[in-house]
């Protein structure tokens, strides 16, 4: 007997990347804590879900230690194609 995958046999839609901006910000302090001095990046992305899906916008913040895993894990994939 056959099993259906995922989305009831169909292929999941995968989106497009079309653009992307990012910003690097530090901060330096904070209402409860003086000399925080930690970096943080602003990653926008813009999506294209195809045809009749149109594109969407995503924002992130990330710090330092969840850039550093975004990273590496777009080197394993660039790695494995």
């Amino acid at each position: 007997k056959r099993q259906k995958g995922c989305c009831g046999g169909m292929s999941p839609k995968v989106k497009e990347l079309v653009d992307f901006d990012y910003k690097v910000f530090v901060t330096l302090s904070s209402d409860k804590v003086e000399g925080v001095s930690e970096p943080s990046v602003r990653l926008q992305l813009q999506l294209d879900g195809g045809e009749g899906e149109g594109r969407e916008s995503h924002l992130y913040e990330l710090n330092e230690q969840e850039l550093t895993q975004l990273l590496n894990q777009l080197q394993e994939l660039k790695s494995s194609t």
